[in-house]
């Protein structure tokens, strides 16, 4: 058995750490930070049920929900509410409700008759396919598919409901390979959806009873022996086929410990920060252009129900609001808020407006509240509100990141194979992926 260091506590470094403790290896977790979780987490107050960031998951990945049974945590999950299907997309200054079926589909406002066309016409005469070789972006495989209105309104959208980042940006094959992978299959977006949810039953959100900390708690006590918190990793070096870590814990005092293997698993600055010692002045400098989409997250408790039923609303970037959008966790999950009152998470920042991450707050606050109001009008008083930053924050598949994170890989495995990435930066940012790809990486070592 081995010898292995993982850094970072987040829900990637935590279930690493846990599967390869199962299969006896010698494990030891180090995390800066006081507290395990990275962007997952919740507060219980006043009966209020806050999320620091991801609020739930899909039950389409079979890997979570076989953590999930090892951890004993079945009995605690539970599904969304019905009125978690209602959600909304906003521009043009006017709320507009996403069709859930094909006769919704065509009495919706959400585009005009000439795009309802074009979807039926995607599906009798799609496109060309793109071959092996080409990695379009996620608004020109649209644009390519269904034309610029449902590219602009519905693509790039809702892709900032997950990445915070701009379609126009975001690489599809990379961003959303499943699409990519249906395109390869049927040549038409729409007739291979349409197999899928034939063959297959629609995901659920889910989550536990007591907010996603529930997870973080469990995997946290499987290994509190083997978590080091408020520890920073300084430095990684290769010694005798060893791999070297230089630790310094809360109160400055450092010593080295060797591992057969290490496992990173923080964002990517953090991982550049750890081997600039091995990474040539020019690559560093190059490899620090990687993009990730910084995220304000604001969870606003109110006095009294909001006009507003459903699970959130994504902003069009066209509208230049302050806020990317907002979910109402009153009427995703049960038990989040009191059934007289209404919690609701704004997202701020984002590819589209990073300069929100250096304003106040309170003008953070202020700036929320104003687009809240011109979207739903008057709200009622405010109770309380949980503020936190999200930095670097969310990869950004883009050209020039993928091209990046190569150049760091590549980099890394010349200088030691026994250093391995779990990172946010390939194959996906959703608590799935992290999950789905910390199975991959326990099961090579």
């Amino acid at each position: 058995m081995s010898k292995i260091a993982v850094i970072g506590a987040g829900i990637s470094g935590l279930t690493t750490a846990y599967l390869l403790k199962k299969k006896n290896h010698t494990v030891t977790v180090f995390e800066k930070s006081y507290r395990c979780g990275g962007y997952i987490g919740s507060h219980n107050k006043n009966n209020f049920t806050v999320e620091i960031g991801a609020n739930g998951f899909l039950n389409n990945e079979p890997r979570t929900l076989e953590l999930i049974n090892l951890l004993g945590l079945t009995d605690q999950l539970i599904e969304s509410k019905t009125e978690s299907k209602i959600r909304y997309l906003y521009f043009n200054q006017k709320l507009r409700k996403v069709p859930t079926n094909p006769k919704d589909l065509i009495s919706s406002d959400l585009i005009t008759f000439t795009s309802k066309l074009k979807l039926l016409m995607e599906m009798l005469f799609p496109p060309k396919p793109y071959t092996s070789d080409d990695n379009p972006t996620i608004f020109e495989l649209f644009k390519k598919h269904f034309g610029e209105e449902i590219a602009e309104n519905i693509a790039r959208t809702a892709l900032i409901g997950i990445y915070g980042g701009d379609a126009k940006k975001l690489l599809a094959k990379d961003t959303i390979p499943k699409i990519f992978k249906i395109i390869s299959e049927h040549k038409s977006i729409l007739k291979g959806l349409k197999n899928q949810f034939q063959t297959n039953k629609p995901a659920t959100l889910m989550s536990f009873k007591g907010g996603m900390q529930t997870l973080i708690d469990r995997l946290q006590s499987e290994l509190r022996a083997q978590i080091r918190l408020s520890t920073e990793v300084a430095s990684i070096s290769n010694e005798n086929s060893k791999v070297e870590l230089l630790i310094s814990d809360e109160n400055n005092e450092e010593e080295t410990i060797s591992f057969d293997h290490v496992i990173i698993t923080t964002p990517f600055e953090a991982a550049l920060d750890l081997m600039s010692e091995v990474i040539d002045e020019t690559n560093l400098k190059k490899l620090s252009r990687y993009l990730a989409a910084p995220i304000r997250s604001l969870s606003i408790a109110f006095s009294k129900k909001i006009p507003f039923h459903g699970f959130g609303v994504l902003i069009s970037p066209a509208e230049n609001k302050n806020i990317l959008g907002f979910l109402h966790q009153s009427d995703i999950f049960g038990n989040r808020a009191p059934a007289d009152k209404s919690l609701v998470t704004v997202m701020m920042g984002g590819d589209f407006k990073p300069e929100i991450m250096s304003t106040s707050t309170q003008n953070s606050l202020e700036l929320a509240v104003k687009d809240l109001t011109d979207i739903l009008g008057p709200l009622p008083n405010i109770e309380q509100t949980w503020i936190w930053n999200h930095t670097p924050g969310i990869s950004q598949y883009t050209h020039e990141s993928q091209e990046l994170f190569q150049i760091f890989s590549s980099k890394l495995h010349e200088h030691s194979k026994n250093i391995h990435l779990n990172m946010q930066s390939q194959g996906g940012v959703s608590i799935n992926d992290c999950i789905r790809k910390s199975f991959e990486i326990s099961q090579k070592i």
